[in-house]
């Protein structure tokens, strides 16, 4: 069965391959593999690795449970918020790779899921609804069918359209974050719409640039330490990297964050937690929240920060 995927608010041409990435979420390998077999059509034919999809392009996935199947099972213990037969949310720990990796293969979320789908006898391919950073913590959707993904996908594109018209939202999915960074946001709450792209010398990177894809995060600082604050984001588009390019950009990059800002001696990665997700309920169309506490070295950090009143562990290099 093809799904139809929503091309409307590209804002520049992608290939094939990044549409499949970056906007999509797949790894390189399920991009390759659906585009080798030939089930992704672009405009009613079969496209190519290089093919270019732009705005109102009609685009369509067929997604087959094999797909996503060739992830080894592994007894690593999850942290599971919420489950029914339909979706799961769940904490994801920080240090953690959502999906195996063309070099990871394995101590990823999804072999953690691939073993508890096995012993709970959930016939379904493994997905995700987004990705988080293998050093950001939080929370996670999994659907446990191909029908539950479409319906919830098609709740986080409507979020996301209706946010940026001013709409009231029915049927969303809402992703607030924790963070803590460096120095004080001024003004100390806003909306931050500043394009994306892929940076060309360095491609593991993202940067604002003119004529990038539309992004969009909404901030307001809760606490100001000397030199840091603790800072609530609301995201309103999905981009890679989004928090961590659009807080660097802004003079306030993410502590711990080493490649949009410099590593910390007090929290060995960047301090950034998915902590809530408002969600519409595939099936029921119920609203439910979900929260997931701060981590540990999370809170660690905060409360150096609030103990150190002249902001001298700051100038030691964080």
């Amino acid at each position: 069965m093809k799904q139809r995927i929503e091309t409307n608010k590209l804002k520049q041409k992608l290939s094939i391959k990044q549409f499949l990435e970056e906007e999509l979420e797949h790894s390189s390998r399920q991009a390759k593999k659906l585009i080798k077999e030939k089930r992704v059509w672009l405009n009613d034919k079969a496209a190519y690795w290089d093919s270019s999809i732009k705005a109102g392009d009609k685009l369509e996935i067929e997604q087959n449970e094999s797909i996503r199947q060739e992830i080894v099972p592994q007894n690593i213990p999850l942290d599971i918020v919420f489950e029914d037969e339909y979706f799961m949310v769940v904490n994801k720990p920080p240090f953690m790779v959502v999906h195996p990796t063309k070099n990871i293969h394995e101590g990823t979320l999804a072999n953690a899921l691939a073993y508890y789908f096995k012993e709970k006898e959930i016939g379904s391919a493994i997905r995700f609804l987004s990705r988080l950073d293998m050093n950001t913590s939080g929370l996670l959707v999994i659907p446990k069918s191909a029908s539950a993904h479409s319906l919830l996908s098609e709740s986080s594109l409507l979020s996301e359209s209706s946010l940026l018209s001013g709409q009231s939202v029915n049927n969303c999915i809402l992703k607030r974050y924790i963070a803590v960074v460096e120095g004080m946001p001024e003004p100390k709450e806003g909306k931050l719409e500043l394009p994306m792209e892929r940076d060309i010398d360095n491609p593991i990177k993202m940067l604002v640039k003119a004529g990038g894809q539309y992004a969009a995060t909404i901030y307001k600082t809760k606490e100001e330490y000397n030199k840091a604050s603790l800072i609530e984001l609301e995201l309103l588009t999905g981009r890679t990297h989004q928090i961590r390019v659009h807080m660097s950009y802004i003079g306030n990059p993410i502590i711990g964050d080493e490649l949009y800002g410099k590593d910390s001696k007090l929290i060995d990665r960047q301090a950034l937690h998915a902590y809530q997700l408002m969600v519409t309920h595939p099936i029921t169309g119920k609203s439910m929240i979900f929260t997931a506490d701060i981590p540990e070295d999370m809170k660690r950090l905060i409360q150096a920060l609030k103990a150190d009143m002249k902001g001298s562990i700051l100038d030691e290099g964080l």
